[in-house]
């Protein structure tokens, strides 16, 4: 499962142009069928699950993304969609079900050991899992059998990130995303197209 896009929510009677997700029902519904006992799944969250290249802070989409900014992003998104949240801890309730989760350039905030540490006890209700696996150490996920998953920004190469270099420091400051080409035109371009704020009435 990849690309869901899922941002900060939407208000009754409004739609949130920065949040493409509005299939919360049928998300939970999805899970809720490998949520009962005999199903053995594995859940492969490959990338983009959370578009936090467009959830605002204060008003404003800053380039230089500290852990503590990535918080405060996913920390929005898991409060606007409850139901996905709902949906993925149910499944994960399962004992023979497992997750992972592998980040896209929408998601890399994912890097971050804190942000990895708020997903899971959002869903799990403890900072790490034995089923909830986040695969951060390469490019791609592989299974036992050599079946490998990509989420496919590698490709691109205004999409690509260095993996050997994903952080960026200057003296004493916090670590920042090294973050693509792709990724500040979105935040410097993209999301400025539409000011912050402006709603459509279904």
């Amino acid at each position: 499962m990849s690309d869901l896009h899922v941002g900060t929510g939407h208000k009754k009677g409004q739609i949130n142009i920065y949040d493409d997700f509005r299939e919360d029902d049928r998300f939970e519904q999805l899970l809720s069928r490998f949520s009962q006992p005999g199903h053995e799944t594995h859940l492969i969250l490959n990338g983009d699950i959370f578009d936090l290249l467009k959830v605002p802070v204060n008003g404003q989409f800053p380039d230089a993304i500290t852990e503590r900014l990535a918080l405060m992003k996913l920390e929005q998104c898991l409060k606007g969609h409850p139901q996905v949240v709902r949906g993925l801890s149910s499944f994960l309730a399962q004992e023979q079900n497992q997750i992972t989760y592998q980040p896209g350039n929408h998601d890399l905030e994912f890097f971050f050991p804190k942000v990895q540490e708020l997903f899971c006890r959002t869903i799990t209700g403890h900072p790490t899992h034995p089923r909830l696996r986040f695969s951060t150490e390469t490019d791609h996920f592989t299974l036992e059998d050599g079946v490998q998953f990509h989420h496919g920004h590698q490709f691109e190469a205004i999409h690509a990130v260095d993996m050997k270099k994903m952080f960026l420091t200057q003296g004493n400051r916090e670590p920042i995303l090294n973050l693509p080409w792709g990724s500040l035109f979105i935040l410097h371009v993209v999301n400025k197209l539409v000011p912050i704020g402006r709603t459509s009435t279904r």
